[in-house]
Formats: structure tokens, C-alpha cells, sequence
């Protein structure tokens, strides 16, 4: 069964690249828990430290643990990371604000594991975002998990819920009844032979099960059961990932359409959250059992009326909202994005845009639960004032042709870390591509152009119930290039 164990604390830190570090040597490095941030201690200071930080701490395995799959998730490392266990380097990551899974099944061993992670912060000028302010500080700087599974259930991030019908009943507040659309993308590595066959498990001819069920509270209120034939031709994810990707080699996504009445549906005055919980079972033995909260509500924006939520007129008021916090820079607790979610909430906001790259899974999850809209954003974004190639104010699209496909490449990549790992999520009324990209350079603004399209493109594919937004595009026509467009107050 899977199992999650929070890695936060006992780390050894020190700034500059030291992964063959001999543990003589970490001995005397700083004694810090995650998240931490190499600007710590940060009051909005106009210069913050650019280079490397190496990170290490050591992670405790059973003989049972090392039969299973393992895996390590960072929610966020800014914004470049190398990670190595016992020597070997098991994965890495480009950008500094998705969560991203890195492999450990192959290399992991019962016992004591020695867990190194190099990260820089350092201008790239092949990942976006290329420009930007004081937000740039280093570090692993949210939370770090270790996940245990078997070797066949449900992929991490894999499950989106989404409400595909929503309709009024009565004037109960529960008369309302819906359609709910569950995609969950179930893995199948069960070897042929060995060890694992002894359990039950191996992967022979027969089928994975999945049963979904919704529940209000601990209210069934409704199932939905599926038999899932792996070995069926066709049906088979095709895209094969390396051992360190999200996916699975051998995965497949079921849906499953369930129909609800006598429901609340989601808004900032009721924030009424369901949970569908999703269990993965072979030869009646549970595998996987995983819960995703949810809230069925329908979004629509309108050129002439504005914006509707569950097909009503609904007035949006609401702040921006950046990452860090005086002296944590953007080592933010949990404790700290309730306090800030709460305290806006209080003020009688009802929106957040999340400004200008996504945030925490977690700020999602409280805007869930307190009742807040959240417009969530890409990190692909330029600033003001002169550009120059090497530091934080260069054009927002690369100018060099070479630096091009990589830099498009980060931005699409990181698109879909956002909202895969946060689509379940009803506050979220959109996904905005950028943030003023027309801070781009004259002879490429063309290209920063059709990047955006490839990108509203792409987001439409991995979530067709919410609009593709352009942010901050008030000027240079960026404003016709998706759903939605936002504007900023620059006097444009």
C-alpha cells in the first residue's frame, strides 16, 4: 500500500557545489529544515546570493521498504536541481516552482541512504523565467517527501476530477445535481518473475481493478467500478519516460463518468469540498488507495457579462499575491500561506491571482477550503528597462536562436507540472500562460507570440474545463492569444 514520510527535517546545508563532499566534511555544514532558501535571512534586499547550495541528509529504508517502488517529490527547488543517492545520480530538474518525482527503486538499499542535492539559482538563458525581481532566491524551499508503492496503482498527480454538467434542481442549497468526470492514470511495472510473483502480484493475465467512489464526508454517494487490462493492445499510454519521468512506462488512463443529485456545489460563500477515493486492487489484494478532494462547481467568463460561476453572475475582487515572506524569503511555511489566504479572505477579497509562477500545491488547497478563486500562472514572464543576456532582466523570449527550442521546451514542460499536479483543484478558475511577456526584444516578439498559441494549445489538451489566460498583456496584442486576457496597471 502506498505510504507517504515527510523529509523536512534533519538537513545538512552549505553553500557553493560540494556533491563528493566526505561526510567529515557535512559534518560542519549548517544544521537547517525545509523548506529553507539560500537568502534567509531576506528582507526584500535589491541583491540576493547566485551560485550553488548542496543540500544532504540521510534516509532510513527496511528490507520491506526496498521491495517496493520508491520515490522521491520536491513540491520546489528554484530553480535548477542535481540529486544523488549513495553516490549515484538518480534524477534532475529544471525549473524552480513545479514539483517533480525522481526515481529511487533501483538504486535505494535497507538501511542508511546518503541523499545529496546540488541546486542553483543561477540565470539560464534556456529556461524560463528569464527576467524578473527579487524572487529568485535558491533552495529547496518546499516540502520533500518520500512516496512508497507497490509496483503497479496510481500515478502521482493522477487523478483530475472536473464537473462536466451542473444544474439547479430546487432552491435547496443541496438541491443541485451534476455529472462528475474522473480521468485516474493507473502504472503497471510488476515484473514477470522473482520475488514479487511469491506476493500475488506479478503481472501474468490478469487485470488491475479500479473502483472509484465519491463521498461526502464518510458518505458513499456513489461507485463506479472498472477491470483494466493492461496488455490490451492500443490502450496502453504510447509516450515511453525515462525511469526518472512522472509517467510510467507502461500506464493507461480510465474514465469514468459519475452522476450525483442532492449536491452543494463549490463558491467562495460555501466552500463545499467532496473526496473521490481511488483504489487500484489485483486478485482482490489492495494495491493503492489514493483521495483526491474536489468541488463541483462550473466556471464560464463572458466578453459582454463578465464572469459566472456555477451559472451565476459572480463579481470578482481580489489581490496578487507573491511567494515570499519578510525573513523566510521563499522558504514560506504552511502556516504562512493559511495565515495570508485567511487574512485576504478577511479583508472581503475572493480572488488570488498567483503572481508570476505557480505557487505551493498547498496554497491551491487552502483557496479550496477557505473559499478563495485562484487564477494560477506560468513562470514565463519580462520586466521593464533595459535587457542584457546573462542576469535577470534580459528578454522575456530569448533572442539567440540557439537558447530557443531548449527555453520553449522548459516553458511547456513546467506548463504541464502546474497543472497536472494541481487540476483537481475547484479554485482554480484558470490557467494564465505568462506575465508581460511583450518585455520581450523587437525581432523575436513574434516568436514569444506563437509560443504563447503552442501553449494555450497545449493547456487545453491537459485541461479542457478551464480557460488558457494571457497575463499581463496589455500591450503589443498579446491580449487575442488566448481565453482570457489580464491587465496590469502600467498605463498601457
Amino acid at each position: 500500500m502506498r505510504e507517504c514520510r515527510l523529509l523536512n527535517n534533519n538537513w545538512k546545508f552549505t553553500y557553493g557545489d560540494q556533491v563528493t563532499a566526505t561526510s567529515k566534511e557535512i559534518a560542519s555544514w549548517q544544521d537547517i529544515g525545509i523548506p529553507h532558501s539560500f537568502g534567509i535571512p531576506y528582507f526584500m534586499e535589491k541583491e540576493f546570493y547566485v551560485g550553488y547550495g548542496t543540500y544532504s541528509t540521510w534516509i532510513s529504508l527496511a528490507e520491506e521498504d526496498c521491495k517496493k517502488r520508491l520515490r522521491l517529490e520536491f513540491l520546489g527547488v528554484f530553480q535548477k536541481a542535481r540529486v544523488y543517492l549513495n553516490g549515484e545520480k538518480v534524477g534532475e530538474h529544471r525549473g524552480g516552482y513545479t514539483p517533480f518525482l525522481v526515481e529511487l527503486t533501483n538504486v535505494a538499499r535497507p538501511g542508511k541512504n546518503h541523499l545529496i542535492v546540488s541546486v542553483d539559482n543561477l540565470w539560464d538563458a534556456r529556461l524560463a523565467p528569464r527576467a524578473g525581481e527579487h524572487q529568485f532566491n535558491g533552495g529547496i524551499y518546499r516540502d520533500v517527501q518520500l512516496i512508497l508503492t507497490e509496483f503497479c496503482g496510481i500515478e502521482e498527480y493522477g487523478v483530475f476530477v472536473q464537473t462536466t454538467k451542473l444544474e439547479r434542481e430546487n432552491e435547496d442549497p443541496n438541491g443541485w445535481n451534476a455529472t462528475v468526470k474522473i480521468d485516474t492514470q493507473v502504472f503497471d511495472q510488476r515484473p514477470d518473475i522473482g520475488e514479487y510473483q511469491n506476493n500475488g502480484l506479478s503481472q501474468m493475465q490478469e487485470p488491475l481493478f479500479l473502483e472509484t467512489c465519491i463521498l461526502d464526508g464518510e458518505t458513499v454517494l456513489a461507485k463506479e467500478n472498472s477491470r483494466i487490462n493492461m496488455k490490451t493492445e492500443g490502450e496502453i499510454d504510447s509516450e515511453k519516460k525515462d525511469r526518472n519521468s512522472t509517467s510510467s512506462l507502461n500506464s493507461k488512463t480510465i474514465t469514468q463518468q459519475i452522476s450525483l443529485s442532492g449536491i452543494q456545489p463549490w463558491s467562495p460563500n460555501s466552500p463545499k469540498l467532496y473526496t473521490v477515493v481511488s483504489r487500484v486492487s489485483y486478485n482482490e489484494i489492495l494495491v493503492d488507495c489514493v483521495r483526491t478532494n474536489f468541488g463541483i462547481r462550473t466556471v464560464r467568463f463572458d466578453k459582454d457579462n463578465g464572469f459566472f460561476l456555477n451559472g451565476e453572475h459572480f463579481a470578482i475582487l481580489g489581490a496578487n499575491v507573491h511567494q515570499d515572506h519578510a525573513g523566510w524569503a521563499d522558504a514560506v511555511t504552511r502556516a504562512g500561506i493559511q495565515r495570508d489566504i485567511r487574512m485576504i479572505k478577511e479583508c472581503g477579497m475572493n480572488t488570488i491571482r498567483g503572481s508570476h509562477y505557480p505557487h505551493h500545491p498547498y496554497f491551491a488547497q487552502v483557496c479550496d477550503e477557505e473559499g478563495i478563486l485562484f487564477w494560477s500562472e506560468m513562470c514565463f514572464w519580462g520586466t521593464g528597462g533595459d535587457k542584457r543576456d546573462g542576469f535577470w532582466v534580459a528578454s522575456a523570449y530569448p533572442p539567440k536562436k540557439e537558447d530557443q527550442k531548449d527555453f520553449e521546451k522548459s516553458c511547456l514542460d513546467q506548463l504541464e507540472e502546474m497543472i497536472r499536479s494541481q487540476r483537481s483543484h475547484p479554485s482554480i478558475i484558470c490557467w494564465s500562460m505568462c506575465n508581460e511577456v511583450f518585455f520581450t526584444d523587437a525581432p523575436v516578439k513574434d516568436k514569444a507570440k506563437e509560443l504563447i498559441r503552442k501553449m494555450v494549445e497545449r493547456s487545453h489538451e491537459l485541461d479542457p474545463s478551464r480557460p488558457a489566460a494571457v497575463g499581463g498583456a496589455q500591450r503589443d496584442g498579446f491580449d487575442v492569444l488566448g481565453d482570457l486576457a489580464g491587465y496590469n496597471g502600467d498605463g498601457a
